[in-house]
């Protein structure tokens, strides 16, 4: 039995006429806004401001780490076909054939 180690082809962001820069989708954000609001709304009863603090805290810590963790992931991919030692590159590969079978 194989498993194949290769991963898809990374999808393709859609970019607006002559910009250079990727599409802004005011569809998700305007619904991650309302859910938020609907969040804070919910949490003010038990605690008053300090909950709706908190909520939004935990609304700029998970952007926060969305972001960051797409960023590393596409510098660490870069790194490992390239310059890592074999211990790493094996870690990784472990990873990857668990992930994928």
């Amino acid at each position: 039995m194989s498993h194949s180690t290769s991963l898809p082809p990374a999808p393709t962001t859609s970019l607006s006429a002559g910009s250079g820069s990727p599409a802004f989708q005011r569809g998700p954000l305007l619904l991650a806004g309302i859910g938020l609001l609907v969040v804070a709304f919910m949490a003010w009863p038990f605690g008053g401001p300090r909950y709706v603090v908190a909520v939004a805290i935990g609304a700029l810590a998970g952007f926060a780490l969305y972001h960051a963790a797409f960023g590393f992931t596409g510098a660490g991919a870069s790194r490992a076909d390239g310059s890592l030692n074999r211990g790493l590159r094996a870690h990784l590969s472990a990873h990857r054939l668990r992930a994928t079978g």
